[in-house]
């Protein structure tokens, strides 16, 4: 995803941008993703354990997007320190 002034954007800021987190946001944006799959959401957490993400904030962006789907901060916490581990 590219920004209008045509840099790439990257994963975690696309999520902050669509949570309506960005600074100077003055309204909350809703983005919500209904039936996301598993696998899905690891290739998210895996992107953002690459970037250094806590597994608390990882779990509060994911829970702004998938809502009800999101999986639980548990399992956050356990598949983060498993791809820490490699």
């Amino acid at each position: 995803m590219t920004e209008k002034n045509g840099r790439t954007m990257t994963f975690d800021r696309v999520l902050q941008k669509r949570a309506g987190v960005m600074r100077g946001s003055k309204t909350k944006m809703t983005f919500t993703v209904t039936g996301a799959s598993k696998f899905s959401q690891h290739s998210v957490m895996q992107f953002l354990a690459a970037e250094g993400v806590s597994p608390i904030e990882m779990y509060r962006l994911m829970k702004k997007v998938y809502v009800d789907n999101c999986m639980s901060r548990a399992r956050v916490y356990e598949w983060t320190k498993r791809y820490q581990q490699g």
